[in-house]
């Protein structure tokens, strides 16, 4: 079973560093909020559901939900540094299972920046988002899930210790699936993401649970960067940079 990591803050610049000296460093976007249609409740937020001209428009009332999302998708920008950190153990691989593991992380990469991408460019339109974009949400989300499967598959070519390393990835980026998936309520998520409540259920993701606890982005890093070196990859960490006044924090 995976274990859980947690995360957000506002959008900064990420960097991550990986064994052998090789960093990467991308930009983050800060995103806005989702809204729902039908009326469900959450934690006392009432949601409500209805239908636009445009498809679907998604209408979250309540400022805890709405802030739960936002945290959420703040942690997007760590997946990068994250695919970084497993790619690099990935290296070491036989190339027949190597390639395959990597794909299927360029994917889960890929797919991740995609969901930041689109939030990003509706978040101060949340209801303009159109139905083809939504579908595309869904199958991306989706993709982030069923690639997970396609890694853990290769687990039984791997040594054990290896698979700890890339584990400790896999747990992050199921952290961030099961953060969605406890603000999504269950007939929402059924009824306007059915390709990625499937996948999502079947890794035992919960939805529209009542509380959930998201840390901050440093700590979700902290987290990671522990983990690994639990696991016996000392030194494969990610790092979040700060945009502070005051004296430099020390980076996770």
């Amino acid at each position: 079973m995976l274990n859980s990591l947690t995360t957000p803050v506002q959008g900064r610049t990420f960097s991550g560093t990986i064994a052998k000296g090789k960093s990467m460093t991308r930009n983050t976007s800060v995103y806005g909020r989702r809204e729902f249609f039908g009326h469900l409740t959450r934690a006392g937020a009432t949601i409500a559901l209805a239908s636009t001209a445009a498809g679907s428009l998604f209408m979250m009332e309540g400022c805890s939900a709405t802030t739960d999302l936002q945290l959420v998708l703040k942690l997007l920008p760590t997946v990068g540094g994250i695919v970084l950190v497993v790619g690099n153990l990935v290296a070491a691989l036989d190339p027949g299972i190597g390639s395959v593991i990597g794909s299927a992380l360029s994917i889960v990469g890929a797919s991740f920046s995609d969901i930041q991408a689109i939030i990003a460019k509706y978040k101060t339109n949340i209801a303009g988002m159109p139905a083809t974009t939504l579908e595309r949400l869904d199958g991306l989300i989706a993709a982030v899930a069923s690639q997970m499967t396609v890694i853990e598959g290769q687990f039984h070519g791997i040594s054990a210790a290896l698979a700890a390393g890339i584990n400790v990835g896999l747990a992050a980026f199921q952290a961030i699936l099961g953060y969605l998936g406890a603000i999504l309520p269950t007939p929402v998520a059924a009824a306007r993401f059915p390709k990625a409540f499937a996948a999502m259920s079947a890794r035992g993701v919960k939805f529209g649970a009542a509380m959930i606890s998201i840390p901050s982005e440093r700590a979700f890093a902290k987290d990671f960067n522990s983990k690994m070196d639990a696991a016996g990859f000392h030194g494969n960490h990610i790092h979040v940079d700060w945009v502070h006044l005051g004296p430099v924090p020390i980076a996770p």
